[in-house]
């Protein structure tokens, strides 16, 4: 029998809006092959990359969707050589950024054979170091991608992803990891940005965007998020005393010259965990997401990139990875993660639901098996509030 008081209140709770009502998640799959997607959602425009192909040696993939991903233009193929893109180890795949007038630019690892090769390599790391990080940009007519170029001018031993960031106002920002000197290690390892302030026509060399030394976790990605007004935010796991793979958060203020901040999480493991992050925005809000002790957790970070509300992806789950996350207008956010992948293995995917005090929606969780080898999901905030997961 039916409780009425119990179901007056919650009627009252959800005409007052109190009790936030569980947003539409919607999954589409990636054209058969596909791994690695990234999505920019702009000026009501989707656009996407994927990689696809052998893994060692594939190639990148850019469409566009003006009908939140009802239908897509057709592929086109933005690296200019065939093969020069890698997707093993799932976090050296391409990454997207839209800037100025919708301007589409994607930057990924090179693979073994990828070409321009990095211009100066010491003699230890001549075998494996001189793998470049490319760069391509959408012609303005939109027809075909620019030829591919290496961004790497002084810099070698690139292993974990990089990023890829750009405003509104002609500014963009590429940021990897990598050695400077010959004889270093992981300790040794910085986070390098290039800046572009002419939607992609030339870049400055790179430079360290902080020169404590944190070290760099060698095999996992980093992420970068630009704002107008010269902010730009980074995250990134830290390899100190080899065993501290901690996350650390920094943001610039004048666009990407000088970087503040510090570490907002632990990790002590002994090894590369070759793990990712995400960023994202909720209305004036920064949020991150990131991998810890085979855990995936997310925060909004304050002005000073401190984490003030870190919350844990729910439930319990095997060896969670490669967190996305994208806030809608009501302020939800949907955070979704990988479980039970592993080299040269897929597994499945999970997703959560969270309001803008951090605490679960209820009735928004779910999981899907089937995720490829290699891969991941992307997401994207529709315009009726609902979530699309892309994989």
């Amino acid at each position: 029998m039916f409780n009425l008081r119990v179901v007056g209140f919650f009627l009252v709770l959800l005409l007052c809006g109190c009790v936030q009502a569980a947003p539409d998640v919607t999954l589409a799959r990636l054209p058969n092959g596909a791994m690695q997607p990234q999505i920019v959602s702009k000026n009501g425009a989707l656009h996407l990359v994927f990689l696809k192909g052998e893994p060692r040696a594939c190639d990148v993939w850019y469409q566009r969707s003006a009908d939140w991903g009802q239908t897509w233009s057709a592929p086109l193929r933005v690296n200019s050589q065939a093969g020069s893109a890698i997707a093993m180890g799932t976090i050296r795949g391409a990454q997207i950024a839209v800037g100025k007038n919708g301007r589409v630019f994607v930057a990924w690892n090179g693979s073994g054979d990828a070409l321009p090769r990095n211009s100066w390599v010491p003699e230890s790391a001549k075998k494996y170091g001189a793998s470049p990080y490319l760069f391509a940009r959408l012609k303005e007519d939109g027809s075909a991608f620019e030829s591919q170029r290496n961004l790497m001018t002084k810099t070698f031993n690139l292993d974990g992803g990089g990023s890829l960031g750009a405003d509104e106002e002609g500014h963009l920002y590429a940021v990897w990891h990598a050695n400077d000197k010959d004889g270093q290690n992981e300790g040794g390892r910085h986070v390098w940005i290039t800046k572009s302030s002419d939607d992609g026509a030339t870049f400055s060399a790179e430079s360290s965007v902080w020169n404590e030394p944190t070290g760099v976790c060698g095999c996992c990605q980093l992420k970068i998020l630009a704002e107008n007004g010269g902010k730009v935010a980074v995250l990134y796991r830290a390899a100190t005393d080899v065993v501290n793979r901690d996350t650390f958060a920094l943001v610039s203020a004048d666009n990407g010259q000088t970087f503040t901040g510090g570490k907002i999480h632990d990790w002590k493991i002994g090894a590369c965990p070759m793990s990712s992050y995400a960023l994202d925005k909720s209305g004036g809000v920064t949020l991150a997401a990131w991998e810890s002790e085979e855990r995936v957790f997310y925060s909004p970070l304050d002005a000073g990139m401190k984490a003030t509300n870190i919350v844990e992806a729910p439930g319990k789950g095997t060896n969670r990875k490669h967190p996305a996350l994208v806030a809608n207008g009501e302020g939800q956010t949907l955070l979704v993660w990988d479980e039970n992948t592993a080299w040269a293995r897929g597994g499945k995917l999970r997703w959560q639901i969270f309001d803008n005090a951090g605490k679960s929606v209820p009735n928004s969780s779910g999981e899907r098996d089937g995720l490829p080898v290699w891969s991941y999901a992307a997401a994207f905030a529709r315009p009726d509030g609902g979530f699309t997961i892309l994989y």
